[in-house]
């Protein structure tokens, strides 16, 4: 229903709408609805990356969230640490190409 009035107005090229769309899909638990509007979107920037990890993670499926950013890179860590996966959240900690030290970047 949403969905249709976005293209009905013709805001489906909206980042931001398409961000929220995509987030009140997950947290409704529609995940692959979520992912749909995601990979229809046209332009995707780091909030809109950063909403598709959070529905994976909220849907314990962590391994779907392939886009990655450098913000990204910290969300995937923390949902890895919420799901109780250390092993994973430092191997992915690890595999970052940049890390954030407390004296700088790195």
């Amino acid at each position: 229903m949403f969905h249709s009035q976005i293209v009905k107005m013709n805001f489906e090229f909206d980042v931001i709408l398409k961000t929220g769309l995509l987030d009140f899909y997950a947290k409704v638990g529609y995940l692959g609805s979520a992912q749909k509007v995601f990979v229809e979107m046209p332009q995707k920037d780091v909030i809109a990356n950063n909403a598709m990890i959070s529905a994976f993670s909220r849907h314990d499926c962590v391994e779907g969230a392939s886009e990655r950013n450098a913000s990204s890179w910290n969300s995937l860590i923390t949902c890895y640490c919420k799901s109780s996966d250390v092993h994973n959240a430092r191997l992915t900690f690890d595999q970052n190409p940049k890390k954030m030290l407390s004296h700088g970047m790195q």
